[in-house]
């Protein structure tokens, strides 16, 4: 679903590329120069995948649906809890055997309907049908032990709002900062951009309206 300010996030960060790319372009040369982008732009830049395809081959790319992926071995799929976790193996050929493996399968390597693409293509229905039945037997965490110790394996699970503020590797990664907040703070998502040498902190909440109205006046 779409979610607020998304267009608006990417259009900041396309601004903000351009004029770093501008202010360079400035010190080089000592001109300026009027940067623009727009919400329009930006749109089209995030579907440019898409967009390319029709423009290159004239035809619409097809929405891709779980149940009849190409490359079973990029899906989502769901454990015995229903919640879901994706297999993230775009190179079926070098992902597929892991994936067979770890599924604890791995006599579909030889089986004549999966062993090229081609044939898992053909047949990706009955396959993913039996890698649902499959992932449904173990719990998310489980698969994941099974899944890490495949070297060519890749996953990651799909996690609610509730299990990315809990991640430790979201904190780690430094994903949340505690913005001050009158006499306390506000723990709020951080910038997604950090600098080594001259590291950011934030210095307060947005402004209430008409906060700043007389300074400004």
């Amino acid at each position: 679903h779409q979610r607020g300010g998304m267009g608006d996030h990417n259009a900041g960060l396309a601004a903000a590329a351009g004029i770093c790319a501008a202010l360079y372009r400035r010190e080089l040369s000592g001109k300026g120069q009027v940067v623009s982008t727009s919400l329009l732009r930006e749109g089209i830049y995030t579907l440019s995948f898409d967009l390319s395809v029709a423009l290159r081959f004239g035809v619409p790319i097809m929405i891709g649906d779980r149940k009849t992926m190409g490359n079973p071995a990029i899906n989502c799929y769901a454990d015995c809890d229903g919640r879901f976790f994706w297999i993230v193996g775009l190179e079926g050929e070098r992902h597929w055997p892991a994936l067979a493996r770890a599924a604890g399968h791995p006599e579909w390597l030889t089986d004549a309907r999966y062993e090229d693409p081609r044939n898992r293509a053909q047949n990706s229905e009955g396959l993913i049908q039996e890698l649902d039945r499959v992932f449904a037997t173990k719990t998310r965490e489980e698969w994941g032990k099974i899944f890490d110790a495949e070297v060519d394996l890749w996953w990651a699970p799909v996690q609610s709002i509730e299990e990315v503020i809990a991640d430790p590797q979201v904190t780690a990664a430094g994903g949340f900062v505690e913005v001050p907040d009158g006499v306390g703070t506000t723990m709020l998502p951080a910038t997604p951009v950090d600098f080594d040498g001259t590291p950011w902190a934030p210095r307060s909440m947005a402004p209430e309206h008409g906060e700043h109205s007389d300074e400004i006046l």
